[in-house]
């Protein structure tokens, strides 16, 4: 669903630049956050991708250009990017590599 209610097409929503962007700011918030590689991976992917929800989502405080997206949404998206990565035989690095181990059965779930 977008800001004002409507749903917002699959276009608008990973187009390029969005893309792009969503991997950056990403990048950006790996680089300044420890990553606790003790905690459980679905709990810390989780924790991560709910800090870029909450600097670029819907009341982000840094913009919102992820308006109408949600932590699990973008998990979903990044797990997808990594997958065909994987297909094509690219090393997945660090953390990308602890979030996103390669399981099949993998939920995109927040902590339970």
């Amino acid at each position: 669903m977008g800001p004002n209610g409507l749903p917002v097409s699959s276009k608008e929503r990973w187009d390029p630049k969005t893309h792009r962007l969503m991997f950056e700011k990403l990048n950006d918030i790996i680089s300044s956050e420890t990553i606790y590689y003790t905690r459980k991976y679905t709990e810390e992917r989780y924790r991560i991708f709910q800090l870029l929800i909450d600097q670029y989502g819907d009341m982000g405080v840094k913009g919102n250009f992820l308006r109408g997206r949600t932590a699990a949404a973008l998990i979903s998206r990044v797990a997808g990017v990594l997958r065909t990565a994987r297909e094509r035989g690219e090393k997945i690095k660090q953390p990308f590599k602890f979030f996103f181990p390669n399981k099949k059965d993998d939920e995109v779930t927040g902590p339970n």
